[in-house]
């Protein structure tokens, strides 16, 4: 039985009861391009009483700088809506940052039913700890400020840098992960291309914290070995210092880590794989930014390309896809059914855990994998 208990929401402004309409998703420019997608899958499966009349589409906020670069979001009638916003970290990052605040600003200034706010990439997420004296902790202040000045209780991260950055938004944000989707894509490599011969590839994670970030990938493929770069960040430019090498002799290594920013540290653990016999490398990471400051795209692409990994799978949580497109060697898998389903399952006032189960992540899987030439 279809649970409609939002229908009538009270209007804490107006102390009245408040008409449900249905829901709303927005983005900001460079957003756009996975909520699209991610729109699409949900007018696939949300309740019809859900949807506004001719169905789930994204909406685009107008965003105004004015001469004195202050920021201004107008937004359409949200009065009764469950609205969603959709946002990643992509350049100009400050840019995108303070047209999400002014959006949101928008949003509670003109009595939506309810708000989620949905970060595929989120920005600062690796700011997220005082690891040093006297550093600023930006994923906190911008949990703080989401909650305490915008009103956003409601929050989900897809993939963060470290689960406890959903501690600081209160309640907790919800955390959903693309590691089904990946189990699944390897399930499908071996399939396809090492039948009969699984022990040729081994997971090589990038360091003891991607290890245990991606722990549940050792439990869905027990079958393949696993082992990770052990290092250390000399300090906060980067800088590496190896401890020991991987024993990966004549394997596939199949490295896994949460970013690739630049490639520099990705370049270096295949490097140091190669050094070590692995035959050929594939490097999964969810989030791409592919940016590094006094580089440009083009010389970013080009030492990946020229590298010692041979293929470089990542997803469209940040908008990669006119970087990537020139070489065989990169390729993209889409998020956005994994986000459409985490999202339907919190306007439908459902547990978004549960996608963490293996019944339920089989409904996330996107079943189009690239083909990966590695023979």
């Amino acid at each position: 039985m279809l649970n409609l208990k939002r229908s009538l929401k009270t209007n804490h402004k107006e102390g009245i009861a408040m008409k449900f309409r249905g829901v709303k998703v927005f983005a900001l420019p460079g957003s756009d391009i996975l909520a699209e997608k991610v729109c699409f899958h949900l007018d696939q499966t949300l309740p019809t009483a859900f949807k506004p009349e001719g169905g789930l589409k994204l909406t685009r906020p107008d965003i105004y700088t004015f001469d004195n670069e202050n920021v201004m979001a107008q937004i359409d009638n949200v009065r009764g809506y469950f609205v969603v916003v959709i946002h990643t970290q992509c350049p100009p990052l400050h840019d995108r940052l303070f047209g999400l605040f002014a959006l949101l600003d928008a949003i509670y200034n003109s009595n939506a039913a309810d708000l989620l706010v949905a970060f595929p990439y989120m920005p600062y997420a690796r700011s997220d700890r005082k690891d040093k004296p006297r550093i600023s902790v930006m994923s906190k202040f911008l949990a703080e400020t989401l909650n305490n000045v915008l009103g956003v209780r409601r929050v989900m991260l897809l993939d963060p840098h470290d689960s406890h950055v959903k501690h600081y938004f209160k309640p907790s944000a919800d955390e959903i992960s693309s590691i089904y989707m990946y189990a699944d894509f390897i399930n499908h490599l071996i399939a396809t291309q090492f039948a009969g011969d699984k022990d040729k590839l081994l997971l090589a994670f990038s360091d003891a914290s991607a290890a245990k970030r991606f722990s549940k990938l050792t439990e869905l493929l027990p079958f393949l070995k696993h082992d990770y770069i052990d290092k250390y960040r000399k300090d906060h430019k980067g800088t590496l210092e190896l401890q020991k090498e991987i024993l990966c002799q004549g394997k596939i290594c199949i490295m896994v880590d949460d970013e690739i920013c630049s490639g520099g540290t990705a370049i270096g653990d295949a490097e140091s794989l190669k050094k070590n016999g692995a035959e050929k490398i594939i490097m999964i990471s969810p989030h791409a930014p592919l940016a590094k400051n006094g580089l440009t795209t083009e010389q970013i692409m080009a030492n990946i390309e020229n590298s010692p990994i041979d293929q470089l799978i990542i997803t469209d949580t940040i908008p990669a896809e006119e970087k990537i497109n020139f070489s065989s060697k990169f390729h993209a898998i889409s998020i956005a059914k994994l986000m459409a389903l985490a999202i339907q399952q919190t306007i439908l006032d459902e547990s978004v855990t549960k996608l963490h189960e293996p019944s339920y992540a089989e409904q996330c899987k996107t079943g189009n994998y690239p083909v990966l030439n590695l023979r």
